[in-house]
C-alpha cells in the first residue's frame, strides 16, 4: 500500500510547501473553520445546524453509553474532531476552505444517524424514516425552487454576450486576475470578437499594457479573486486612478480606460 500511495504522498508534500510558502490571502481561519464548515454541512441554515449538531451529540452519547460500542464512538469522535483541530492549525499558514473537509461529512452523518437507535422499539422505524424524508422534502422545496431559477455563481455567459456587444475591433480586454480567463473564455472568443485579451495581476502589468495599447480602448474584467492574487492592492489602486467603472454583473466588475 505504501508503494502504491507514495506518488500521492510526494504530491501532497510538494503542495504543502507551495501553499505555505506565503501567508494566506484568502479563506477562513481559526475557529471559523469549525463553525462555517459545520453550518455548510448542515444545510447552511442555523436552525438545521442546531438540530443536526444536537442529533449528532445524542448519537455519540448513545454509542458511548453502550459498552459494546464505546470503541466505535471514540473512532467517530476522533474522525470528526481531529481533522478540525488540524485544519484550525493549518489555517494560520495556508488558505483553508470548508470544502477541504468534505471527507468528514460521512462520519458526521453516521453520528446523526446513530441517534435513530433511540427510537422506541414499539415505533416502526421505517415509518419514521418515511415521515422524516417527506418533511425534509417539504422543507427543501423553497430552496430547490430558488436554486434552479436563479444564478448561484457568476453569469459568465451573460457577461460575455455583453462584452462582445460593447467592444470594438482592436480593443483590449484585460482580465484580472489572469486565471479568470478560464471561465471567461468558455463563452467569450477574443479572436472572433477581434480583440486583444491579456491577463494581468499587478499594477506593473497594467502599466505595461497602458504603454502598448495606444489609442485603443481597454476593458478591464475584474473579480474579487484579485484580492487573493494581488494582496498588495496595487492593481485595484491603479484601476481606480486610471479607469472608469462601468458596472458589474453579479461578481464580475467591468472598468474602461479613460
Amino acid at each position: 500500500p505504501f508503494l502504491l500511495t507514495s506518488p500521492l504522498l510526494y504530491g501532497t508534500i510538494q503542495l504543502y510547501f507551495m501553499r505555505t510558502a506565503s501567508a494566506p490571502t484568502w479563506g477562513i481561519s481559526g475557529f471559523d473553520v469549525f463553525t462555517q464548515t459545520i453550518v455548510l454541512f448542515s444545510g447552511n441554515e442555523l436552525y438545521l445546524t442546531i438540530l443536526f449538531l444536537f442529533t449528532a451529540v445524542v448519537g455519540i452519547l448513545y454509542l458511548t453509553l453502550n459498552k459494546d460500542k464505546q470503541g466505535f464512538a471514540l473512532l467517530i469522535v476522533m474522525l470528526i474532531i481531529l481533522p478540525f483541530i488540524t485544519s484550525v492549525f493549518f489555517s494560520s499558514i495556508m488558505p483553508m476552505s470548508p470544502r477541504y473537509l468534505i471527507f468528514v461529512l460521512p462520519f458526521y452523518f453516521v453520528a446523526i444517524g446513530t441517534a435513530f437507535n433511540l427510537i422506541p422499539k414499539e415505533v416502526d422505524a421505517k415509518k419514521v424514516a418515511v415521515i422524516a424524508i417527506i418533511l425534509i422534502g417539504l422543507v427543501t422545496i423553497p430552496y430547490f425552487t430558488s436554486y434552479y431559477t436563479t444564478y448561484s455563481k457568476n453569469d459568465w455567459r451573460g457577461f460575455s454576450e455583453y462584452l462582445t456587444a460593447e467592444t470594438q475591433n482592436g480593443d483590449y480586454v484585460v482580465v484580472l486576475p489572469g486565471y479568470m480567463t478560464l471561465p471567461l473564455d468558455y463563452y467569450y472568443d477574443s479572436t472572433k470578437d477581434e480583440t486583444h485579451e491579456i491577463q494581468a495581476n499587478s499594477a506593473k502589468k497594467l502599466e505595461e499594457i497602458e504603454q502598448t495599447r495606444g489609442d485603443t480602448t481597454a476593458y478591464y474584467v475584474v473579480t474579487a479573486d484579485i484580492y487573493a492574487a494581488n494582496p498588495e492592492g496595487d492593481a485595484l489602486n491603479w484601476l481606480n486612478a486610471n479607469t472608469k467603472y462601468i458596472g458589474k454583473n453579479m461578481g464580475i466588475n467591468l472598468f474602461i480606460s479613460q
